[in-house]
Protein backbone atom coordinates (compact mmCIF):
# COMPACT_ATOMS: atom_id res chain seq x y z
CA UNK A 1 0.00 0.00 0.00
CA UNK A 2 1.24 3.49 -0.75
CA UNK A 3 -0.03 6.91 0.29
CA UNK A 4 -2.11 9.27 -1.79
CA UNK A 5 -0.34 12.59 -1.77
CA UNK A 6 -0.25 16.01 -3.27
CA UNK A 7 -0.16 19.66 -2.43
CA UNK A 8 -3.21 21.86 -2.07
CA UNK A 9 -3.02 25.59 -2.58
CA UNK A 10 -5.29 27.25 -0.05
CA UNK A 11 -6.30 30.43 -1.78
CA UNK A 12 -4.44 32.88 -3.93
CA UNK A 13 -1.43 35.00 -3.08
CA UNK A 14 -2.39 37.44 -0.34
CA UNK A 15 -5.34 35.38 0.92
CA UNK A 16 -6.09 35.94 4.60
CA UNK A 17 -5.71 33.12 7.12
CA UNK A 18 -9.51 33.01 7.29
CA UNK A 19 -9.77 32.63 3.49
CA UNK A 20 -7.24 29.81 3.66
CA UNK A 21 -9.22 28.21 6.51
CA UNK A 22 -12.37 28.24 4.38
CA UNK A 23 -10.45 26.73 1.45
CA UNK A 24 -9.06 24.07 3.78
CA UNK A 25 -12.53 23.14 5.06
CA UNK A 26 -13.87 22.85 1.50
CA UNK A 27 -10.91 20.67 0.47
CA UNK A 28 -11.22 18.55 3.61
CA UNK A 29 -14.94 18.07 3.02
CA UNK A 30 -14.25 16.86 -0.54
CA UNK A 31 -11.43 14.51 0.46
CA UNK A 32 -13.46 12.98 3.30
CA UNK A 33 -16.43 12.42 0.97
CA UNK A 34 -14.26 10.67 -1.63
CA UNK A 35 -11.70 8.79 0.50
CA UNK A 36 -13.77 8.17 3.64
CA UNK A 37 -10.75 8.01 5.97
CA UNK A 38 -10.98 6.38 9.37
CA UNK A 39 -7.98 8.31 10.72
CA UNK A 40 -6.48 11.78 10.49
CA UNK A 41 -2.90 12.39 11.58
CA UNK A 42 -1.37 15.85 11.49
CA UNK A 43 2.05 17.12 12.37
CA UNK A 44 2.03 18.75 15.80
CA UNK A 45 2.50 22.49 15.71
CA UNK A 46 5.75 23.95 16.94
CA UNK A 47 5.69 25.97 20.11
CA UNK A 48 4.40 29.45 19.13
CA UNK A 49 7.36 31.18 20.81
CA UNK A 50 9.76 29.05 18.76
CA UNK A 51 7.82 29.75 15.56
CA UNK A 52 8.11 33.49 16.15
CA UNK A 53 11.79 33.19 17.03
CA UNK A 54 12.63 31.34 13.78
CA UNK A 55 10.95 33.97 11.67
CA UNK A 56 7.28 33.15 11.31
CA UNK A 57 5.19 36.27 11.58
CA UNK A 58 1.95 36.43 13.50
CA UNK A 59 -0.02 35.74 10.30
CA UNK A 60 1.99 32.56 9.63
CA UNK A 61 1.66 31.54 13.26
CA UNK A 62 -2.14 31.97 13.18
CA UNK A 63 -2.34 29.97 9.96
CA UNK A 64 -0.17 27.08 11.18
CA UNK A 65 -1.97 26.75 14.51
CA UNK A 66 -5.35 27.38 12.92
CA UNK A 67 -5.03 24.74 10.21
CA UNK A 68 -3.86 22.20 12.77
CA UNK A 69 -6.86 23.00 14.94
CA UNK A 70 -9.25 22.93 11.98
CA UNK A 71 -7.96 19.54 10.77
CA UNK A 72 -8.57 17.90 14.14
CA UNK A 73 -11.88 19.66 14.78
CA UNK A 74 -13.25 19.02 11.30
CA UNK A 75 -12.21 15.37 11.47
CA UNK A 76 -14.16 15.01 14.69
CA UNK A 77 -17.17 16.71 13.08
CA UNK A 78 -16.96 14.13 10.27
CA UNK A 79 -17.08 11.29 12.85
CA UNK A 80 -13.46 10.29 12.31
CA UNK A 81 -12.54 8.76 15.62
CA UNK A 82 -8.79 8.19 15.22
CA UNK A 83 -7.29 11.69 15.29
CA UNK A 84 -3.63 12.01 16.22
CA UNK A 85 -0.99 14.73 16.47
CA UNK A 86 2.40 13.44 15.28
CA UNK A 87 5.60 14.98 16.59
CA UNK A 88 8.04 15.95 13.82
CA UNK A 89 10.96 14.26 15.61
CA UNK A 90 8.99 11.02 15.87
CA UNK A 91 8.01 10.81 12.21
CA UNK A 92 11.49 11.85 11.04
CA UNK A 93 13.17 9.31 13.30
CA UNK A 94 10.86 6.62 11.92
CA UNK A 95 10.99 7.61 8.26
CA UNK A 96 14.57 8.91 7.97
CA UNK A 97 16.32 7.08 10.78
CA UNK A 98 17.05 10.24 12.73
CA UNK A 99 15.28 13.37 13.88
CA UNK A 100 18.04 15.99 13.70
CA UNK A 101 20.13 17.05 10.71
CA UNK A 102 23.28 19.18 10.53
CA UNK A 103 21.66 21.28 7.81
CA UNK A 104 18.58 21.79 9.96
CA UNK A 105 15.06 21.73 8.61
CA UNK A 106 16.14 22.27 4.99
CA UNK A 107 18.32 19.16 5.01
CA UNK A 108 15.59 17.16 6.75
CA UNK A 109 13.08 18.19 4.08
CA UNK A 110 15.49 17.26 1.26
CA UNK A 111 16.12 13.91 2.95
CA UNK A 112 12.40 13.30 3.26
CA UNK A 113 11.86 13.98 -0.46
CA UNK A 114 14.77 11.67 -1.32
CA UNK A 115 13.35 8.89 0.89
CA UNK A 116 9.96 9.20 -0.80
CA UNK A 117 11.60 8.94 -4.23
CA UNK A 118 13.55 5.90 -3.01
CA UNK A 119 10.21 4.29 -2.16
CA UNK A 120 8.82 5.15 -5.60
CA UNK A 121 6.59 7.95 -4.32
CA UNK A 122 7.06 10.82 -6.78
CA UNK A 123 6.19 13.63 -4.40
CA UNK A 124 5.95 17.11 -5.97
CA UNK A 125 7.51 18.96 -3.02
CA UNK A 126 8.68 18.72 0.57
CA UNK A 127 5.19 19.33 1.96
CA UNK A 128 3.87 16.22 0.22
CA UNK A 129 6.99 14.36 1.38
CA UNK A 130 6.35 15.34 4.99
CA UNK A 131 2.75 14.16 4.64
CA UNK A 132 4.00 10.81 3.32
CA UNK A 133 6.41 10.52 6.26
CA UNK A 134 3.55 11.19 8.67
CA UNK A 135 1.38 8.64 6.82
CA UNK A 136 4.11 6.01 7.03
CA UNK A 137 4.72 6.71 10.72
CA UNK A 138 0.99 6.51 11.45
CA UNK A 139 0.77 3.22 9.56
CA UNK A 140 3.68 1.82 11.55
CA UNK A 141 2.07 2.84 14.84
CA UNK A 142 -1.65 2.25 14.19
CA UNK A 143 -1.78 -0.03 11.12
CA UNK A 144 1.62 -1.73 10.81
CA UNK A 145 0.62 -3.99 7.91
CA UNK A 146 0.56 -0.94 5.61
CA UNK A 147 3.87 0.62 6.63
CA UNK A 148 6.46 0.95 3.86
CA UNK A 149 9.20 0.20 6.39
CA UNK A 150 7.53 -3.04 7.40
CA UNK A 151 7.35 -4.07 3.74
CA UNK A 152 11.05 -3.26 3.27
CA UNK A 153 11.98 -5.17 6.45
CA UNK A 154 9.96 -8.19 5.32
CA UNK A 155 11.55 -8.17 1.87
CA UNK A 156 15.04 -7.89 3.41
CA UNK A 157 14.23 -10.90 5.59
CA UNK A 158 13.16 -12.86 2.52
CA UNK A 159 9.48 -12.96 3.51
CA UNK A 160 7.17 -13.19 0.51
CA UNK A 161 3.91 -11.28 0.40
Amino acid sequence: MKPLFGTVRLGSEGATPEDKGVAFCRWFDDIVAVEQPYAVCVESSMDPAVMLRVGNGSKGLRLALGLNYLACTYAQMKDITLIRQVNVDDHRRHFLGRARFKGGSDEAKRSCVARCHQLGWKVPDNNAADACAIWDYACAVWAPRTSAQQAIDRMAAGVRF
